[in-house]
Parts: structure tokens; sequence; C-alpha cells
């Protein structure tokens, strides 16, 4: 699909389509005191270089792990 970069739906102002391929993994940890969450992300898995608005170019791969303890 596409978009525009402002209000004005003309040919100047408009965007190519673009989608991005996000991946995860998850793995929980419990123990008799607390249980523990792991997730490690990979978001825009191909790099893809795209723009939401003209000139300003969207954050390429990037990478977050995340771990949450709880009480149980």
């Amino acid at each position: 699909s596409s978009r525009y970069s402002i209000g004005d739906n003309n040919s100047f102002n408009r965007l190519n389509g673009w989608s991005t391929q996000d991946v995860f993994i998850s793995h929980r940890i419990s123990c008799k005191h607390f249980r523990a969450d792991l997730k490690a992300e990979l978001s825009n898995l191909g790099d893809v270089k795209y723009d939401v608005v003209r000139s300003y170019p969207m954050p390429g791969r990037s990478y977050r792990i995340s771990i949450t303890f709880l009480n149980q």
C-alpha cells in the first residue's frame, strides 16, 4: 500500500508502501518462590529502510531482551 507524508494527497507527497517482519521467542521459568518470564525480540528482520514521513527514516533492525520477575 502507500500513504502520503502530509494531508495534501498528491504524487510529490506519496510515500512507497513498506512492511517489516518481526520475530520473538519467550520462555517461562517457574521456581518455588518466583516466576521469571524471558523474552527476546528482533524487529525489522530484513533491516528494511523505510520512511513513515518523508525525510525522517525509521530505524533499521533492532533487538530487545527482557526479563520479568514475579513473586508466586
